[in-house]
């Protein structure tokens, strides 16, 4: 049984790892995808069933084999069913007739409501049939428009679901795939609205409970409308973080705290658990504490998280009690089993991840040292041992990991878990008994809140990052020190080279890191950023666009600089000008990183007051790598021009390959620029200006630039309909290779491309 569970595990994980996923699902798989496959499952199998080479377990290998297929089909043909249903190209910007009720707490926006949708029915405007029933919509509407009870039919002007695409940082259009998501558009009229007696006895249940869970919505955001901190209260309550006020979600963000406000597993836990040490040691009181838990992760809205870990704690439930005498691995690879057969897409979702990898670690620090969970020192050095084994994790992954984060969850967690949110179930509850009752819990909650938003903020000043190389030899070293740190934990000498080798491993970066050089160009939508590395050094050209509670420095940017900060600083910022699509959120990179120069055609305008403005002439160089400034000119009244063409325009040399970076600059300013240069212009690649706009990358510039390749960074359908058809006709004339954000996400120019083989390196 443990080898077809393991077997099946080892299946779904490798389809996330096989590159069949949704940018690339439809194609087949390659040998060498194959040969991968072969070679990680038979590791597996070496390392869980110690074979010798004297002795193999043929008929256990076949096994294990055979259910790894097993797994890796089942979660290939989910991918593919979801892939098939979603709305292609050819009906973008088309009217469709939706059928669909509400499946989802509605958001509301500066100028429009916005909600997922359960799919009931579409139809093209021809009437053809189309894809998509049992799968979700995620539609936005007008403010006055009203979505009324029941089963509605829209007329929707539809949008395959495509985002943002890149190599580390949130990935919009995986999320987008991972929650079913196969259209999104915009609701132009109501047509009618058609009884809920049409659907059948599930779908039926599924449509009372999202409108029990809207109508309780409405009734606590009513309640809570006079608290201070009522977004972190609803989304302790309901699982709903679209009402957390901005700056709650900038602290939360900036301190690592934001997992604690998104009913993560260990909220479940605690409530269940909880409720177990108030009841006799029985069989009847793990199933009233499971039916219990089940509420409530009904009333988050059977979020993943709450899913993932009411299923870990029934299982652990039972272990606890004595009624499953097996190993704690067992049970741990039972759990796993059973949440990738409920959804063998969990691999998608970051939590997933972060769930099991910390419950593993817990388990293997256990394995060797006793801890009194009673006792609170012993939590406190179990909490940190957790957050020192997660420090290779969190490199990878670029996610912020340092002493302001290890000190905020130090209390935050208990805080929240066991003051914060056990009173905001009391407020819910008192609630609907008495509304003056209530307001007494409400105010103690809200100071409680206050208090701890209070201590967060204050951690600025501990804004020491930890983290390790990427390069896999450094996190196997630290995974062998930490190893040993927890099987030698009680040999005094040991211990402390162990420690000692572990601080060493992060604060000083490691010389076994090859430094390779690369540009990125980061996939943020409508705006621009990239960066170049090299030698040591990482230079940032814009920061994309900004909204009001994300953006793409914090999404995007700032994940890539933390994955290469310890063997590569961040020297300078260059801003273009100082639209919000190319100088977004630059509070949250100089909150994090402090750059030594900064460089823009319009500093007036940013939030960051340092920067000097850009003049021609202006040159950085250092090992080779070369950033020099070629416009706006010295003595140039600019000041008339609009704001496009105050862009900072800049060559980037390495290598015998030339960069050029047109911010948003147009003809008028590029003839200028042509006049000024012509030949010098010369470029391997050019990234246009203005994302491909009409008035940009003239017949002119495109003459004497003669790139290889042209980039242009816009956002999918876009509202100015970059890059435009008359630069791409342009660009076709010069038989130049153009790459799109759009089609190809994110795109890196790596350490081949610098060298002689031009490889170019897409997300998509």
């Amino acid at each position: 049984m443990f080898k077809s569970m393991l077997g099946f595990i080892t299946g779904v994980i490798l389809l996330y790892f096989s590159g069949k996923l949704i940018n690339s699902s439809n194609e087949s798989l390659n040998y060498y995808t194959y040969l991968q496959i072969i070679l990680i499952s038979f590791s597996f199998f070496l390392l869980f069933y110690r074979l010798t080479f004297k002795k193999i377990y043929i008929k256990g290998f076949a096994v294990y084999l055979l259910t790894l297929v097993l797994g890796f089909c089942y979660a290939s043909l989910t991918a593919d069913k979801i892939t098939s249903s979603r709305i292609s190209s050819s009906f973008d910007q088309q009217i469709i007739q939706v059928t669909a009720y509400l499946c989802g707490l509605p958001r509301r926006g500066e100028y429009s409501f916005s909600a997922d949708f359960c799919l009931l029915d579409l139809q093209s405007k021809a009437g053809f049939q189309l894809k998509g029933k049992t799968y979700k919509a995620r539609l936005r509407w007008p403010l006055e428009m009203e979505v009324s009870e029941g089963v509605s039919i829209f007329n929707v002007k539809s949008r395959q679901p495509k985002s943002t695409v890149n190599f580390i940082g949130l990935s919009f259009e995986k999320n987008l795939f991972y929650e079913r998501i196969v259209l999104t558009g915009t609701v132009k009229n109501h047509i009618d609205s058609i009884g809920i007696d049409s659907l059948g006895f599930f779908e039926r249940l599924k449509y009372e409970y999202h409108q029990l869970r809207r109508n309780l919505s409405y009734r606590t955001s009513e309640m809570l409308s006079g608290s201070t901190h009522k977004g972190i209260i609803h989304a302790l309550l309901l699982g709903d973080r679209s009402k957390l006020s901005s700056q709650d979600a900038l602290v939360l963000s900036n301190t690592g705290t934001q997992h604690l406000i998104a009913i993560s597993g260990l909220h479940v836990g605690l409530v269940m658990f909880g409720l177990f040490c108030l009841l006799p040691r029985a069989i009847f009181s793990i199933v009233l504490v499971s039916v219990l838990g089940l509420v409530y992760v009904s009333l988050v809205g059977f979020t993943p998280s709450a899913q993932r870990a009411w299923i870990m704690c029934v299982c652990g439930l039972f272990y606890l009690s004595g009624y499953i005498k097996q190993s704690k691995w067992l049970i741990f690879t039972f759990t796993l089993f059973l949440i990738l057969v409920l959804d063998p897409l969990a691999t998608f979702n970051l939590g997933f991840w972060y769930s099991f990898l910390c419950v593993a670690i817990i388990f293997l620090i256990s394995q060797f040292t006793s801890f009194d969970p009673k006792h609170w020192f012993s939590l406190v050095m179990l909490q940190l041992l957790l957050i020192i084994a997660m420090v290779p994790v969190s490199s990878l992954l670029g996610t912020k990991h340092g002493l302001e984060n290890i000190l905020a969850n130090l209390l935050a967690i208990p805080w929240i878990s066991l003051l914060v949110l056990p009173l905001s179930l009391f407020w819910f509850m008192v609630s609907f008994l008495s509304k003056e009752l209530s307001f007494i819990p409400l105010s103690i909650l809200d100071k409680s809140i206050e208090l701890l938003t209070a201590y967060l903020s204050s951690l600025k000043m501990f804004n020491i990052p930890f983290a390790i190389d990427v390069h896999y030899i450094a996190i196997v070293c630290f995974v062998i020190v930490f190893l040993a740190l927890l099987v030698f934990s009680k040999v005094n000498s040991i211990l402390g080279l162990s420690s000692l080798a572990m601080a060493l491993v992060i604060v000083f970066p490691s010389r076994l890191y090859n430094d390779k050089p690369e540009l990125m160009v980061f996939d943020v939508g409508q705006g621009l950023s990239l960066a170049m590395k090299a030698k040591g050094r990482i230079w940032l050209y814009d920061t994309g666009p900004a909204f009001d509670k994300s953006s793409s420095m914090r999404n995007i940017i700032l994940p890539y600089l933390r994955q290469h900060r310890k063997s590569n600083e961040l020297k300078g910022v260059i801003i273009s000008h100082g639209d919000s699509d190319h100088a977004g959120d630059l509070l949250s990179l100089y909150d994090e990183f402090r750059p030594e120069l900064g460089w823009s055609g319009q500093p007036e305008r940013l939030e960051v007051k340092s920067f000097e403005a850009c003049r021609a002439g202006m040159k950085w160089q250092e090992g080779g790598l070369q950033i020099e400034v070629l416009y706006p000119f010295s003595g140039l009244d600019i000041s008339k021009l609009s704001s496009n063409n105050h862009s900072c325009v800049v060559r980037i040399s390495f290598r015998q390959k030339i960069f050029l970076l047109m911010g948003d600059l147009e003809a008028q300013a590029e003839m200028n620029l042509v006049k000024r240069y012509r030949d010098e212009l010369k470029s391997d690649i050019l990234i246009a200006g203005h994302h491909g706009a009409a008035k940009s990358s003239s017949f002119a510039l495109l003459k004497h630039v003669q790139p290889s390749y042209i980039v242009f960074s816009a956002g999918y359908l876009n509202k100015f309909g970059h890059p435009s058809d008359v630069v791409l006709k342009r660009v076709s004339g010069f038989d130049l290779e153009h790459l799109n954000t759009i089609e190809s996400g994110a795109i890196r120019f790596s350490e081949q491309f610098f060298v002689s083989s031009d490889l170019i390196e897409i997300a998509r």
